[in-house]
């Protein structure tokens, strides 16, 4: 009885620490063919953040970015990164865009000032994860690469939509700058904004 006890507990013990070895659970590129930007061999997500990744003006709300390349890719898949998130935040902190105005004078902006910053984007994308499953972005939200209805809200806008603009197949634009996914009020606001609360 003591024996089985011990096996049982040593299997355990080997498990749980397998998985931390194997990382916490977060995106990486799904790009079999090598279609997109990125061409690095993993392609960790990087955390998204405001006026670049989750604006819908320019398109660039529904791609990921690569944590090591900064290059976009559309498809991400679950699983293990090797690392935890929180040592990726460390590596990945502070981001700092640097602005030139029109008269040639550079800024410095302050995007995620530390790992906290960094975690509050991921944590909540990484929640329901599901392991070897595939994902999309759009509007700040990471939904299932499945085609069909969806309905959801989003960092600008509640969406209801007949399917998502990345394997719409009729002849709407694919991208989130174009009004048939955003109606040209709410491109407006969004193009006014420059430092968007909502979560």
């Amino acid at each position: 009885m003591i024996k089985s006890i011990r096996k049982i507990f040593d299997s355990m013990t080997r498990s749980r620490g397998a998985a931390q070895r194997d990382g916490d659970l977060w995106l990486v590129k799904h790009d079999p063919k090598g279609e997109w930007f990125c061409d690095c061999d993993e392609g960790v997500v990087d955390a998204s953040y405001h006026d670049k990744e989750t604006s819908p003006i320019g398109g660039t709300g529904w791609l990921f970015v690569c944590s090591s390349c900064n290059r976009a890719f559309m498809v991400a898949r679950a699983q293990r990164i090797g690392t935890t998130l929180v040592e990726l935040a460390m590596q990945r902190t502070p981001r700092v865009q640097k602005i030139m105005d029109c008269h040639g004078n550079r800024t410095d902006r302050t995007l995620l000032a530390g790992p906290e910053d960094w975690l509050a984007k991921v944590r909540p994308m990484a929640a329901g994860l599901v392991e070897g499953q595939t994902y999309v972005f759009f509007d700040g939200v990471v939904l299932p690469a499945r085609r069909g209805p969806v309905k959801f809200s989003g960092l600008w806008r509640d969406h209801d939509l007949p399917d998502l603009p990345h394997f719409d197949s009729s002849d709407a634009p694919p991208t989130t700058s174009s009004s048939y996914w955003w109606p040209a009020g709410e491109l407006d606001e969004a193009d006014e904004a420059t430092d968007v609360t909502r979560p």
